[in-house]
């Protein structure tokens, strides 16, 4: 018999595993810790200022493999840049089987979100006056992950804001402004049946 299936009431009932269907297994929820007013000296080396660092497991109770879905549902974010200068907000995760992630870096980034005017200079070379404010709408990115039967998967999430180098401090005709707001996200680990291959 496929081990999806399961016989209860002494042998005269059969019956589906809970592994057999889809099911959402972890969930977890973070606030960012580093929203807000982005000093006049800029965030211009990387991996700039952090504003989410979170993790969610899953430790398997299925006998055969599964292949899991990770989710990261993120709120609407908002950017605040004055001219000539850039924000980014960048996130990024790891994971591992049955072991400790690496640190996630900008060099595997999984997302960004970024604002750049350049609106020019006026005869003083000083930058035009300028702000710019954009909201960018909520979404969502996914991963699918396979894991062996009885193994744990470890995901290590990060969210940094950083300012690109260079950067002016007499941004906006000496008047600069520049914020950033990721709010938080949402991870989510689903995870999807196989079929027995044990079965003929």
């Amino acid at each position: 018999m496929s081990k999806n299936l399961k016989i209860t009431g002494g042998g005269a009932t059969l019956g589906l595993e809970k592994w057999s269907a889809p099911r959402m297994v972890a969930q977890v929820t973070a606030t960012s810790v580093g929203d807000g007013t982005i000093s006049s000296s800029g965030l211009t080396t990387q991996p700039g200022r952090l504003m989410i660092d979170t993790s969610i497991s899953w430790a398997s109770d299925s006998p055969l493999p599964a292949l899991m879905r990770l989710q990261v549902i993120r709120p609407y974010r908002t950017l605040i840049s004055s001219n000539p200068n850039a924000v980014e907000i960048w996130e990024a995760w790891n994971y591992r089987i049955n072991g400790t992630p690496a640190v996630p870096t900008y060099d595997l980034v999984n997302s960004l979100c970024t604002m750049a005017p350049d609106l020019g200079t006026d005869t003083t070379t000083q930058p035009f006056k300028g702000v710019v404010y954009q909201d960018y709408p909520a979404g969502s990115s996914e991963e699918l992950i396979e894991l062996p039967a009885g193994s744990t998967l470890n995901v290590r999430y990060v969210v940094y804001v950083w300012t690109p180098p260079p950067w002016s401090n007499n941004a906006s005709a000496n008047t600069p402004v520049h914020e950033a707001y990721s709010r938080g996200v949402k991870l989510r680990l689903w995870a999807f049946p196989t079929l027995d291959e044990g079965v003929a």
